[in-house]
């Protein structure tokens, strides 16, 4: 599984390799397997969110807060003196439950909104830029990579690039909490978020099976490499050819020594 340093709780994000230490095996005890889901769901993996302008906004998109007035979708990261990041991108953003009397489910089905928290960045970076035009090629592009099926005639993601940024924007926020657009599904027909209570028995992970569960070495993997479609599982992969790590052409897959852009 990966390491820990005092930066990053899996080595290897952010570009940086990812190092796995010796598979424990199908044979896990209950204590080692509660350690390494930990881990898995609480730990803050990458801080994203630095600037106020890029920052979401949790006021505006009705965060759940706990009982004990945190936000527990997320965590502050001090790395440099002086400097306060907002950490997301755990796995505990889409897999932590607030409760409506505001006690705290891991492992459940999520109710952060993420995908207004997306959007909020992405009309954040569309309001400021010089060049919307760009910003807006740059979201189809991001879009494509993640659901495109050129292998269908026609491609039900075509249609992006008929659509307007604020016609994009609300598709995405019209994503309910507990509801994500996978890995090859799509923007307009997402999947269920689903929780991880009784996870050690799955065989596979990720709503539609995206990867082998064997051990915990497979969940830890899991965690470091499901990042997305440029920095994630996905980066890997080549559909019969269609390589959404390498936008805009789709053709080359990358030297699996990285992972980060």
């Amino acid at each position: 599984m990966p390491y820990h340093d005092d930066n990053h709780c899996l080595t290897g994000l952010g570009g940086r390799r990812i190092h796995y230490g010796q598979p424990p095996g199908r044979n896990t005890s209950r204590r080692q397997f509660l350690t390494a889901f930990a881990a898995f769901g609480a730990c803050t993996v990458l801080p994203a969110w630095q600037t106020p302008a890029a920052s979401p906004k949790p006021h505006l998109i009705d965060t759940p807060v706990s009982s004990d007035g945190t936000a527990p979708f997320f965590r502050y990261i001090v790395r440099k003196k002086g400097t306060v990041e907002l950490g997301q991108s755990s796995c505990g953003q889409c897999h932590i439950r607030v409760l409506p009397g505001g006690g705290v489910l891991k492992g459940a089905q999520g109710n952060f909104n993420l995908n207004r928290a997306v959007s909020d960045r992405n009309r954040a970076r569309f309001a400021q830029s010089s060049y919307p035009t760009q910003v807006l090629a740059a979201l189809r592009l991001s879009f494509r990579a993640q659901w495109a099926a050129p292998w269908l005639s026609p491609d039900p993601l075509a249609r992006i690039d008929q659509m307007s940024f604020e016609e994009l924007e609300a598709a995405n926020e019209a994503r309910p909490a507990g509801v994500m657009s996978r890995h090859r599904t799509s923007l307009f027909y997402p999947v269920q978020v689903p929780d991880l209570i009784g996870v050690k028995n799955r065989q596979y992970l990720d709503r539609t099976g995206l990867q082998q569960h064997r051990s915990i070495a497979d969940l830890m993997r899991y965690a470091a490499r499901n990042r997305g479609a440029f920095v994630g599982g996905d980066a890997l992969a080549s559909h019969n050819g269609f390589v959404p790590a390498d936008p805009p052409n789709f053709r080359k897959l990358p030297d699996p020594y990285w992972i980060g852009p």
